[in-house]
């Protein structure tokens, strides 16, 4: 069986393309709006996955071969199945987005959520994609007034 890490469209598009190809697949998302989006027919696990309830997936489900095509900030699943699919001794594969620098050339690099705050302060309006999980700490951002 092969497990995909799926929550992106990304992730879903591999999972679909194993399963049109008659490979067992189980696909999994944190959330049911991301369960809804799977087409018919492919098995799909949804909910988050700490270390202990991934390893009890992988092997209940025969699961050989682990697809993380994760959010690129989705750091901490990745981490854990990379240290689980080693504890199993079963493959890891990462799916890797082309990088944003490919696309465009005016990009500021930081080097974490804490410089990025520092950052965005200089700024008049920002645009975040970075997920639910840490909006939190960009509420009390202070930019520059319009």
């Amino acid at each position: 069986m092969i497990m995909v890490l799926a929550g992106t469209k990304d992730g879903r598009i591999i999972a679909e393309s194993l399963y049109e190809k008659g490979l067992p697949v189980l696909a999994t998302t944190v959330t049911e709006y991301g369960r809804r989006l799977f087409k018919p027919g492919i098995d799909i696990r949804t909910g988050p996955l700490d270390k202990d309830t991934l390893r009890r997936v992988i092997a209940e489900n025969n699961v050989d071969t682990v697809i993380d095509a994760t959010h690129p900030f989705a750091r901490d699943i990745s981490e854990t199945a990379i240290k689980v699919c080693g504890e199993c001794k079963i493959e890891y594969l990462r799916y890797e987005r082309k990088k944003a620098k490919e696309f465009y050339t005016d990009i500021i690099h930081v080097k974490d959520f804490d410089q990025t705050i520092t950052v965005l302060e200089k700024y008049q309006h920002i645009f975040l994609t970075i997920g639910s999980k840490n909006l939190d700490r960009f509420a009390a951002v202070n930019c520059l007034p319009c």
